[in-house]
């Protein structure tokens, strides 16, 4: 297994930028990612989008799960794709 070597943050930039106030309301099978690792964050059980007071958001219910793109290897060593485990966690994990 080869070492991956760590490129400064300027060098990155925002790896995962997710911007709701685009989303259509109502269920969210994908999320698109504008930050420099790409892809779109995959929903397994959908989250909601809703618009309160004029803004949008997205809503995890407990169950709702999004897989994301693969991630590069500098930041998993050889771990996988980020998950959102639930609407009650608002941490990334990895498998």
């Amino acid at each position: 297994m080869g070492t991956a070597s760590v490129p400064s943050a300027a060098a990155v930039g925002k790896l995962v930028d997710l911007n709701s106030s685009l989303l259509a309301v109502g269920p969210l099978a994908a999320w698109p990612n504008g930050g420099s690792m790409g892809g779109s964050f995959k929903a397994d059980v959908a989250p909601v989008v809703e618009s309160v007071a004029g803004v949008k958001g997205v809503i995890f219910d407990g169950s709702s799960v999004m897989d994301g793109p693969i991630v590069p290897l500098f930041m998993t060593g050889d771990a996988g794709r980020p998950r959102r485990p639930s609407g009650r966690s608002g941490v990334m994990n990895w498998r």
